[in-house]
Formats: structure tokens, C-alpha cells, sequence
């Protein structure tokens, strides 16, 4: 910025002698996004944009910032900084917020605008929302100095910003009829929901007001991303209470649903897929019996919910569906939104330090931390220099905080160090995933699970891990998804997860479709295998063994059924209770014999298999206790 600065720049008036005069530059195309803070809030309003005159500009193509409080006088914050971006600004062009540290003759900051630059800026840093400035640009016509020389130039003019700290005031509605008036009481929902929880709907729209807020969450203390104007179509793909979850023009954000108005069919717009295809067919969905463990509960909820998905992707891929199903669970226990409506997420902090701490160390320092030996643990974050440390992982309202401030240093590398999402992909892997920019990965998978789900089977493939996920190699498909720090706490938890899916799902579910299996490779004829008990002498014996008491315990357990269920017990209740003892008996060998399947590895095979087998028989005993004793 130093370079394009001379002494001209003292012809500005400063900030101090400065008056509000508002929007003066909107004929250059400039224009006042307001800060989304509640009435009463402490905020930065923009009172004043100029375009600079070619007496006082001489050349130049910059912004000029000046910042003042609520008495006038100009703001000394070290922490306060211009932030800003432009249209089309790819990854890897930064944008580095600039301070605000000129001497008293001088605005107090300033920003280069290039050619082609349509520039938004605003202020950040001490907490603050903020107005933000928008459409600056230099592609305007050449007007010549009062003495003749040179002045503004096509690509070479300025602006100045004036911000000034201030209390919001009561946000006005623009409506139809052009009038300025109170926001008025939103009226009552078409159908009642729990209060902050996101409740799918799939329908087309059409904005009604002259002027409507897009935010980024459902509220008005939420920050307005942008604004849709009368005649707008939008896709609405959820409701929060009386807001409205959209996407309208490529951004994904809420509208308070008043000033939405359902398109009349017919108009030509494409109507996306109702919430209901997502799920599995009717004869797929799974009912869990009595008795099932909560990873059976989770596995069958993402199934019945998202089935349909996945039986797509997975017979692409001639995959088993019941490993996405196991990922999912072991990533967010398939969760893809929180019940505010945003989407899943973790910052990883040490993400955070690559992309953006390791150039701004001692500012990383001031508020991230984390474990340099194990870097995906220590992890704690603070909005002030001398604020006590705080845990980065509580819940989902902390994981956004962190992100959001993360965000208002550097978005780019903010959004490469979260992973998104029910399947939890990683910022950074936009671009194997099919985005070309990490924006365009964060707004999709926001927008709608689908782009979730599909990101899933997409990593899968160009990172050729099809193979590995065939053959129930999860060690490999961990260490590529995962990372190897973690590669086996992830492995296993998909094999727990995937054996608790095959444990409660149905035959019909159970089986590939078609597709699937013609997608699937035929495999090239090979040389007959050694049996197993060639090839592992140990492990066939341990499995002889564990087969034969497996059978004399299920007889055991048979001849106790039979004795208590035949007994002249005859009274409905006493019936139901035996019926819910054989259920419980039943989901607990069955994933008993589905943990077996799993063990493949001779050497750790005796050992797993007593450990499961010894948890089973807890689980046994348990039941029978339960049974007993009225329990449960």
C-alpha cells in the first residue's frame, strides 16, 4: 500500500474535521450493506462514501478508510483492521486484512484497487459487527484535474469510507409500496415447529418485498450476507420457525418467511427433489427392535433417513451402502445440520496455523493453540489477547464461534481448516471433491445434504480408495480420509459402526442392487486358495472352538427360553416379556456373528475373538438381569 501513497493524500480532510454526508459515491456504483446487529448493538455504521475529486485523487486508485468514535475523533485500536475482498477472487490471491495506523494528516488506511477489482470492504477485529462497503471499482470515465493535469483517469480513481461507531437503531422494512416502515410482527407459521430446529421442506419460491435480508442464520441478530430483491426466485430447502433456509443466486442463507411466496406451477422453474427421496424404499427402512445398542440407533436413523443416497452413489461405485453408513456415524453420527440449521462442523486449529498462523505467527499465538506433538489434540481459542483460554470442541455454537473468528482474519484458510458436513470433509479438499473454490464446497454442502453425501462417494473414488472399502480394508480408506494420526481409532470405530448397520438392517437392505453389481469388476481367476486351515492353523482352531461353544451356549439359551416361555404363564404381559427377551437374544448374537466375520488378521484373531466373546456374554447376562429385575 506504502508505495502508491504521497504526500497528495494530505488534501483528504481528516477524519476529524470530517461530517457523516452518507452515500455520495452511488453514481460510481457504491452501495451500503448494513451490519446485521440487534437495536441498541454497538456496530461501525458507514456515514459517509465520497469519490474522490480529480483535484484531490491526482491518479491515484485507492480506498481510503478513516474510522471515528461516537464523539468524532478518530479510533486509535491496534486491533481494529480494514477487511476486504473482491468479485472472482480466486484461492490463492490473499487479501490480508490492513491496520489503520497513518499519521493524523492522512485517512487512516488505504487499499489498492486494480483493474477488473469490484471491491467490498468493512472493519473487523475488536468484536464489532460492522457496515460494509461494496461495488468500489475504478472503470470510469477520465475527468480531468481544474488545472489541467492529471486527475481521474479510466482505472484510476479513489473513494474515501468514513465509519463511526454507533448504536443501531431500529431496522426498518422496505416494502412494495416504496415505504420505509417498523419491521412488523411476523405472522404465525403454516405449521408449528420446535423452536430453533430445522424442519426439511423442498419448494420454489418467489421474493415479494422490494428489498429482502439474506443472513446467515434465522434471525435478525444474525449477519446479513446479502440482499434479494422483488421477483427473486429461491429454492427453499428447510423453515426455522418462521425463517426460511434458501438458495437464491448461488448463496445459501435465511429469509424470514413473510416476504416468500410460493411460485405457481406451471412458471418453469425445476422443482428439486422432495426430502422423502432421500430415504431408502418403504421395504429397506429399518425398524429397530427392543433392545438395540444406540450404535444400532444411530446407523438405522442415517439409513432411514439417507438411504436412498446412498444406494445410489454405492451402486456407482459397486460398493456395499453400509459403509457410507458406517463413515457417516463414526464422522457425525450422521448429522449433517445442528438444530440452529447450520451445517456440522469441527476447526481444526493446527489446520488454521498452516494456511494462515504460520505467516501471522505471533497473531496465530495471541489466540489459537494446540498440541505440537499430537496437533489434532490441545485444542483452545481465545477472542482477546489476555481472555482465558477456552475449549475449541464444547458443542457446535462454540465450534462456529471459533470458525467465524477464524473467518474474519482469513476466510480462505478459515474454510480449509473445517471439516463439513455429516461425512466431515476437510476445506482444503475442494478441489478433489469437484469445487473449484473452498466458497463454493462451504454454500453447497450448506445448501443440501445431497452435496454432502456425494462429496463422500466422490473422495472415494479420485483418491482410489474403491478398492480398499470392497475388501473391508479400513485402515487404508482412515489413513487417506483421516489422516495416519488417527487412522486406527477412526478404522475401528467403522468397523463397530458397520457391524451394528449389518446387525439391524433388513434382507432387502442388505442385498446390492443390480447396479451395483455390474459395476462391481469380475475378478481374474487365480490359483485355488490354501484353506484356512493351512494357511492359519491357529485361527481354524480357535474358530472350530468358538463355533462349537457358540452353538452349545445358543442351546443352552434355547432350552432356558422354551422352559420359561411354556410354562402356564398365560397372561398377555408375562407373553410380551418373553417376546422381547428372544428379540434382545436375537439382536445380540446376531451382531455377535457379525463381529466375527470382521476378524481376518490370524495373529490378533484368538484375542479379539475372546474379547467379543466376553462381551457378549455380558451383554447376555445383562439382558437376563434387566429381564428379572424389571429393569429397563
Amino acid at each position: 500500500m506504502s508505495k502508491t501513497r504521497s504526500r497528495r493524500t494530505s488534501k483528504l480532510p481528516t477524519a476529524r474535521s470530517m461530517a457523516p454526508t452518507g452515500n455520495q459515491a452511488a453514481d460510481y456504483g457504491a452501495r451500503i450493506q448494513e451490519a446485521d446487529a440487534p437495536p441498541g448493538a454497538t456496530y461501525w455504521k458507514i456515514v459517509g462514501v465520497r469519490h474522490l475529486s480529480p483535484d484531490e485523487n491526482r491518479g491515484k486508485h485507492n480506498i481510503y478508510i478513516d474510522a471515528i468514535d461516537e464523539a468524532g475523533q478518530r479510533v486509535r485500536n491496534p486491533d481494529l483492521r480494514i477487511a476486504y475482498t473482491w468479485e472472482g477472487r480466486r484461492d490463492d490471491e490473499p487479501a490480508p486484512p490492513r491496520p489503520l495506523d497513518k499519521p493524523d494528516n492522512e485517512p487512516a488506511g488505504n487499499l489498492d484497487v486494480y483493474k477488473g477489482q469490484v471491491v467490498t470492504a468493512w472493519l473487523q477485529g475488536d468484536g464489532l459487527p460492522s457496515d460494509r462497503v461494496a461495488g468500489l471499482h475504478t472503470d470510469h470515465d477520465d475527468e480531468p484535474a481544474s488545472d489541467g493535469g492529471n486527475g481521474n483517469t479510466r482505472f484510476h480513481h479513489s473513494f474515501h469510507v468514513l465509519f463511526q461507531r454507533a448504536q443501531k437503531a431500529a431496522v426498518p422494512v422496505v416494502t412494495d409500496g416504496g415505504q420505509s416502515r417498523p419491521e412488523p410482527a411476523p405472522p404465525p407459521t403454516p405449521a408449528p415447529t420446535q423452536p430453533g430446529v430445522l424442519v426439511p421442506e423442498q419448494w420454489v419460491g418467489v421474493v415479494t418485498a422490494t428489498q429482502l435480508n439474506l443472513r446467515q442464520g434465522p434471525g435478525t441478530e444474525h449477519v446479513q450476507i446479502g440482499s434479494l430483491f422483488q421477483g427473486t426466485p429461491v429454492t427453499v430447502t428447510g423453515r426455522v420457525g418462521e425463517w426460511l433456509n434458501v438458495l437464491a443466486n448461488g448463496q445459501q442463507g435465511f429469509v424470514h418467511g413473510q416476504w416468500v411466496q410460493r411460485a405457481r406451477p406451471g412458471a418453469g422453474e425445476g422443482v428439486t427433489a422432495s426430502a422423502g427421496s432421500y430415504a431408502p424404499p418403504a421395504d429397506q427402512r429399518i425398524t429397530l427392535p427392543p433392545g438395540a445398542s444406540a450404535e444400532m440407533g444411530a446407523a438405522a436413523e442415517t439409513w432411514n433417513n439417507y438411504g436412498g443416497l446412498l444406494l445410489q452413489h454405492a451402486a456407482e461405485l459397486g460398493i456395499d451402502p453400509g459403509v457410507a453408513v458406517a463413515v457417516l456415524v463414526a464422522e457425525s453420527r450422521g448429522k449433517p445440520y445442528g438444530p440452529d440449521g447450520r451445517m456440522i462442523i469441527r476447526f481444526e486449529n493446527h489446520i488454521f496455523y498452516h494456511y494462515w498462523g504460520k505467516a501471522n505467527e505471533a497473531r496465530f499465538r495471541q489466540h489459537f493453540t494446540f498440541d505440537p506433538n499430537t496437533t489434532w489434540q490441545g485444542h483452545q481459542w481465545r477472542a482477546g489477547p489476555n481472555s482465558a483460554w477456552q475449549p475449541c470442541h464444547a458443542n457446535q455454537a462454540v465450534e462456529w464461534q471459533v470458525f467465524e473468528f477464524a473467518r474474519s482474519l482469513d476466510e480462505q484458510a478459515a474454510m480449509y481448516a473445517i471439516s463439513m458436513g455429516a461425512p466431515q470433509v476437510m476445506g482444503f479438499n475442494h478441489r478433489a471433491i469437484g469445487y473449484d473454490t473452498v466458497q463454493q464446497m462451504f454454500h453447497d454442502f450448506q445448501a443440501d445434504v445431497r452435496n454432502q453425501i456425494a462429496s463422500l462417494f466422490r473422495f472415494m473414488r479420485v483418491n482410489g480408495l474403491v478398492d480398499a472399502v470392497r475388501q473391508g480394508d479400513y485402515g487404508t480408506f482412515a489413513r487417506v480420509y483421516n489422516g495416519p494420526g488417527q487412522a486406527d481409532y477412526y478404522a475401528g470405530l467403522i468397523r463397530q459402526y458397520r457391524a451394528a448397520f449389518d446387525g439391524v438392517r433388513s434382507t432387502a437392505a442388505r442385498t446390492l442392487a443390480p447396479a451395483q453389481a455390474a459395476a462391481a469388476p469380475m475378478p481374474s481367476a487365480a490359483a485355488p486358495a490354501p484353506s484356512q486351515a493351512e494357511a492359519g492353523p491357529a485361527l481354524d482352531a480357535a474358530w472350530r472352538n468358538q463355533i462349537s461353544q457358540g452353538f452349545e451356549q445358543n442351546q443352552t439359551l434355547f432350552r432356558r427360553t422354551m422352559e420359561e416361555t411354556m410354562n402356564p404363564q398365560w397372561l398377555r404381559q408375562v407373553l410380551e416379556d418373553h417376546l422381547m427377551l428372544v428379540s434382545g437374544l436375537y439382536l445380540i448374537y446376531n451382531e455377535y456373528w457379525t463381529r466375527l466375520s470382521y476378524l481376518t488378521d490370524p495373529a490378533t484373531a484368538p484375542a479379539q475373538l475372546s474379547a467379543i466373546t466376553q462381551e457378549t456374554l455380558a451383554q447376555v447376562q445383562s439382558w437376563f438381569s434387566r429381564r428379572h429385575t424389571g429393569v429397563g
